[in-house]
Parts: structure tokens; sequence; C-alpha cells
């Protein structure tokens, strides 16, 4: 056999094989390659889009936490002064309740002092009514004069 006879043998085989596979083979290939290099573009687009939502979500986020912690500030500084107020309300309350509790004091001490004083005064002037009259009884005053006088402080009302 003659080396060229070989070689163009081998070339014709060789283009038949490469024809048949760029005619049956090299299509089906292309195509899945050209779907694979799409689904890995879709991929990385997809991966982009979850990478920007993503900080958009961490944006969001820190914006409601800084939105939430603003309110719960107010909500507690609402809170304290109302608390404030209540209690400074209560103590007002107090003050005048307690006030008002002096005043019935005052009043109740002032008339049990005065009703004690009156009955002091006529027990005072009952016994001092009971002394005169003893003494005008043993003194030897007329009978006239001594009625005229026990008349005279038994009609006084000293008060």
């Amino acid at each position: 056999m003659n080396i060229n006879a070989t070689l163009l043998v081998e070339v014709v085989i060789f283009i038949t094989f490469v024809m048949i596979t760029m005619r049956y083979i090299w299509p089906p290939l292309t195509k899945i390659i050209e779907e694979r290099k799409t689904l890995i573009e879709q991929g990385i687009k997809n991966s982009e889009e979850a990478k920007e939502t993503l900080e958009d979500a961490k944006q969001n986020a820190e914006h409601i936490i800084h939105v939430a912690k603003e309110r719960a500030y107010q909500i507690i500084s609402e809170a304290r002064k109302e608390a404030s107020d209540i209690v400074i309300h209560g103590k007002e309350q107090i003050a005048i309740a307690r006030r008002k509790s002096e005043i019935e004091l005052e009043a109740e001490t002032t008339h049990k002092i005065n009703l004690a004083r009156k009955t002091l005064h006529k027990e005072v002037t009952k016994m001092t009514f009971s002394l005169c009259e003893k003494v005008l009884m043993e003194s030897k005053l007329n009978d006239k004069l001594q009625s005229n006088i026990l008349d005279t402080y038994a009609n006084q009302d000293i008060t």
C-alpha cells in the first residue's frame, strides 16, 4: 500500500467523520451549550437582583428598626410624662385631702374645746353658786338680801 493512498483514505474518513459530527452531533451540543450559557447568565442576573433585593431589604429593616426605636422612645417619654402627671395630681389630691382633714379636725377640736369650756364653766358656776350659797347661809345676812343675791347668780347665763 501506498502512503499517499492511505493518507488520502484517512483524510476522506476524517472529513466524513467531521461532516457527520458537524451535521448530527455538533448542533445538539451547541444547543445544549447555548441553553447552559443562557441558564448561567439568568442565574447570574437573578443573583445580582437577589443581592439588590437583599440590600434593599437590609436598608428597609434598618429604617423600620430606627422608626420603631424612635416610636418606642416617644411611647416611653409619654408614659413617663403621664406617670409624672399622675404622681403630681395624686400629690395635689393628697394635699387637698390632708388640708380638708386638718380643717375638719381643727373644727372638731375647736367644737370639743368649746363644749369642754362650757361644761367646765357650768361646773365652776355650779360650784361657785353652791359655795356662795353655803357662805350666805352661814353668814348672818338677812333673808331678803340672801335670796336677792342667789336669784341674781342663778339667772345669769355665763358662756
